[in-house]
């Protein structure tokens, strides 16, 4: 075999090679997620949930301090059925452990494989306030991000 016809060869792997990470990369996103408003002397990000309808969560990359992660997926099973879909809560193990800002988890997680035709899902936070009340939900405001609308940065 000629030296030509090697060097070609391994031209052509590496070249292979750098598309098949470039696609792979370019598949995972890290979910923006999106500024919600509060007041920082009584209220504190208290959870976050995520719910991917036909995609994946590949990595979460901060957890606050005293914070408990779930994470579980769905497949479908009957031609009715939802699409496979999964789902993320972080959920502070106390008050004290509640948020006052996104900056820990704003851009904490990544997803990828998604499947156009069927990508859906939602961001759901709640907000606990200095009189929340787990049992009467008083104090607790929910607010709900559809995925869609959520903002998808590249991975770096």
């Amino acid at each position: 075999m000629s030296f030509n016809r090697i060097r070609g060869s391994i031209c052509i792997f590496i070249l292979a090679a750098a598309v098949v990470g470039t696609v792979y990369a370019a598949d995972r996103s890290i979910v923006a997620i999106p500024d919600v408003k509060l007041n920082p002397k009584i209220e504190g990000i208290g959870s976050v949930s995520f719910t991917v309808y036909c995609g994946h969560i590949f990595a979460i990359s901060e957890i606050p301090l005293n914070w408990t992660v779930s994470l579980g997926r769905t497949i479908s099973t009957g031609p009715d059925s939802d699409p496979p879909h999964e789902e993320l809560s972080l959920i502070a193990n106390s008050d004290a452990s509640a948020v006052p800002a996104f900056d820990e988890i704003r851009h904490a997680v990544k997803i990828g494989d998604v499947d156009n035709s069927c990508f859906d899902g939602s961001i759901s936070v709640e907000v606990w306030g200095m009189d929340r009340d787990p049992a009467t939900g008083k104090g607790i405001r929910m607010v709900k991000f559809p995925l869609r609308q959520v903002k998808l940065l590249p991975e770096h």
